[in-house]
């Protein structure tokens, strides 16, 4: 095989650009090339005519002018900003220092800052800036004009242009010094302008990363610049372009410094960055909240791991972790440490761990809450998690890794850990930042030494409806369902990395409204504060809530109900010298199976403490001797729904006592279709609680106050809700028709209900 052509950026000749015209064929040509361009690349490079090549001659030369004065002289114009002033080498770029000037288009302030620069002034500095930014601002204009007319914008041109401004930056980059292979130059990073467009010397370094996630090592024409679109003008266009990660790396073989001249084009102060409402629609929803864009300079960038405590970068990153914990609780990091290779990893083991077969997982039993495995239940249907503690030991990985794999795994452990050992040193860096921004610092070598690590790994599977029109209220393809409900995180800090593409997560801001997250790059963590830091800092942050929801257009019924019903249907196909193996004699002579009475209708009832022992003990292993796991894993209803459900009813005092006196029974039902008369006549459950679950067939009717029967028709991802308050709440008279019906009509319920003061009973097995 040949060697894989390397991939390069676009390049488009914008040679003749005095020449172009909006409207002329050339123009239109040229707005389809950088289109394109900044929709598959979010980058190319512009050919330059001879009067822009003198320029990046004379804008290069000056910089090494600006660079070889002393320290103390540029000092004199500090960095105040993001964009501002002189920031020199520190820990985290040790080869990068630069120089900023807003509002570079404006002559007096460029002098200003070649004044401050140069006491006795220096005119051929600050006129060659000027001319730079005259110049390159023409062209930016130029590309993002035709960028908003490719998309129909035109109308929105003239206020788009009104509302930026211009910062010059200029930017050196030391030559490594031996016998260092590669050092970098300044670490991945999204740019938060508009657009920016560089002019450099002949010293390449610069990377971009593709939307796959390779870093291509971009080797610019000697005519030429580079043109980059940043997040402002990806927002406005609601992701319609892609703003791409990219660095800049220096090699051994660099034996001289890399100089950039670069042209931003960013919002204006007061102007509120957004998308524009003809990005939205049915096809591209809203990704973006409006933003000012200082405070989006501000609120959600911690660079990497090389954050040092006590530089200026870490200073500036920390009062930005504090003010976006205190506004939303929550922020995006990106950890450019994680190479993308160790996430596509990640992303396998997850895989091959989560498709091992369902008694497989089974076998890791959790002992504590949030550990081993958890399968799907009724309040989660779509979410399986398998969760490890301490899974820094070494020891409770390998333990993990060969419960499901007894012939071993080692690509598991090793992957794990290098994926664990990154995500433990960011965690620790935004808590000692955390601290450190209260003034806790007291308080870091406690605080370190008394926690512990968890870590779970979820899976959540798409919704799939199915085709029948009769369960209507959830059987449109596009309509999203409730994978995790709303919940706060216990820990003191979540780090949440989304292993694949699929989106779902959803954080609740301050008003109560619900945002999809969207990750801004394959890199990026979420980062969220849990209720032990909310209540360590005495509410002083935001307490996120968040939920997971999945959207889906299969067809079929959803993954947690089809085996119910298909285990019920099951049973009920056993022989019946099988049922009736299994008869329970009790006070309420309900228990067990019945069938013979009613010819239509069939029955099995367990009454207990632990529904799912009663189920393994009672009833799987005499209908079926040699094992059913299958049939058991269906049920998994929790009984603390039960106290959920009634909290709002009952003061505290006497929810022990309710807890402490009720009894929980399961009820498996087939009723088969019949001509006109009730299949099951007309009751109250004397119970305190029903839940229940039905197959498609349906046939509950409800009575109103009014003494009317209503149908009732429950989606596929919910279950019915009936109770009994002693007057607190109304008890349903209910029924169950099933005439009409050409299908068998299968349910399951789960009841709550007092427990007899002398209550006993004896089970016969005949």
């Amino acid at each position: 095989m040949g060697s894989e052509t390397p991939i390069r950026l676009p390049i488009i000749d914008f040679s003749k650009q005095d020449l172009l015209k909006p409207g002329t064929l050339e123009w239109d040509l040229l707005k389809g090339q950088v289109r394109q361009a900044a929709e598959e690349f979010g980058c190319f490079h512009a050919l330059l005519d001879q009067t822009h090549l003198e320029l990046r001659k004379e804008i290069i030369g000056a910089m090494e002018d600006l660079f070889d004065l002393p320290p103390q002289a540029k000092m004199r114009y500090p960095s105040k900003n993001f964009y501002d002033g002189y920031m020199g080498p520190r820990p985290t770029a040790p080869l990068h220092e630069m120089l900023g000037i807003s509002d570079a288009t404006i002559p007096e302030n460029v002098e200003a800052v070649t004044n401050t620069l140069w006491t006795q002034g220096k005119t051929s500095f600050s006129k060659i800036v000027q001319s730079f930014s005259k110049q390159v601002s023409g062209s930016d204009q130029i590309i993002r004009r035709m960028i908003l007319e490719s998309f129909g914008l035109e109308n929105h041109i003239d206020s788009h242009m009104e509302s930026s401004h211009y910062v010059f930056r200029a930017i050196k980059y030391k030559e490594p010094q031996a016998p260092a292979k590669m050092e970098i130059g300044v670490g991945a990073h999204i740019d938060a302008n508009i657009l920016t467009i560089l002019y450099g010397n002949e010293v390449d370094g610069l990377e971009v990363q593709t939307k796959d996630g390779k870093w291509i090592h971009v080797q610019q024409p000697p005519n030429s610049s580079t043109v980059i679109m940043g997040d402002s003008l990806s927002v406005m266009l609601n992701g319609r372009l892609f703003a791409p990660n990219h660095r800049v790396m220096m090699w051994e073989g660099n034996y001289k410094a890399r100089y950039s001249a670069g042209l931003f084009s960013t919002l204006k102060g007061g102007y509120q960055g957004k998308t524009l409402k003809e990005m939205v629609d049915e096809e591209h929803p809203l990704l973006f909240k409006p933003f000012d864009y200082l405070e989006y300079l501000t609120h959600y960038r911690a660079k990497d791991l090389d954050l040092k405590p006590g530089t200026d970068e870490w200073d500036t990153v920390k009062g930005q972790v504090q003010e976006a914990l205190k506004e939303y609780g929550c922020f995006e990091v990106k950890l450019n440490k994680v190479p993308s290779e160790l996430s596509k990893d990640v992303f396998h083991v997850l895989k091959e761990l989560f498709d091992l077969p369902q008694e497989t997982k089974e076998l890791n039993v959790p002992e504590k809450p949030f550990q081993g495995y958890a399968g799907p239940h009724p309040q989660a249907p779509l979410y399986e998690s398998i969760g490890i503690d301490e899974p820094n030991i070494t020891a409770n990985l390998e333990s993990l890794s060969n419960t499901f794999w007894p012939q071993g795994n080692k690509n598991f452990r090793s992957t794990m850990e290098s994926f664990l050992d990154q995500v433990s040193g960011l965690d620790r860096m935004i808590r000692r930042m955390i601290l450190e921004s209260f003034g806790l610092e007291k308080y870091m070598d406690e605080h370190m030494n008394s926690v512990k690590y968890l870590l779970r790994a979820n899976r959540y599977q798409g919704p799939e409806t199915t085709d029948d029109k009769t369960l209507a209220m959830s059987s449109h393809s596009d309509e999203k369902t409730l994978a995790m409900s709303s919940h706060s995180d216990r820990s003191i800090i979540t780090i949440l990395r989304q292993i694949n593409e699929v989106d779902g997560l959803e954080i609740q801001t301050k008003d109560g409204k619900w945002n999809p997250v969207k990750y801004s790059s394959p890199d990026s963590f979420i980062v969220m504060i849990g209720d032990s830091l909310y209540a360590w800092l005495n509410g002083r942050v935001q307490l996120p809530y968040h939920r997971v929801t999945m959207s889906g257009n299969n067809s079929r019924i959803l993954e947690v109900r089809k085996p119910l019903f298909g285990a019920l249907e099951e049973f009920f196909d056993l022989p019946l010298q099988t049922k009736i193996l299994c008869v329970f004699e009790s006070l309420t002579g309900i228990n067990g199976y019945h069938g013979a009475k009613a010819p239509l209708r069939e029955t099995m009832s367990i009454q207990g403490g632990e529904v799912a022992q009663d189920i393994e003990q009672q009833l799987t292993n005499i209908a079926w001797p040699q094992g059913n796991s299958s049939f058991r894993a269906c049920f998994w209803i929790r009984e603390d729904n039960q106290e959920d459900d009634f909290g709002e009813f009952w003061s505290d005092k006497y929810m022990d006592e309710y807890m402490d006196f009720t009894n929980y029974s399961m009820r498996l039902m087939k009723a088969e279709p019949q001509k006109s008369d009730p299949n099951l006549i007309a009751h109250y459950d004397l119970g305190l609680l029903t839940l229940l679950y039905e197959n498609e067939v349906g046939g509950l009717e409800i009575q109103n106050k009014d003494g009317e029967w209503l149908k009732l028709k429950s989606s596929p991802n919910s279950l019915i809700v009936m109770v009994w308050l002693n007057g607190g709440l109304p008890a349903p008279f209910h029924r169950v028709i099933t005439a009409g019906n050409s299908k068998t009509r299968y349910g399951s319920f789960y009841k709550s209900e007092r427990r007899l003061q002398n209550e006993g009973s004896s089970r016969a097995c005949r």
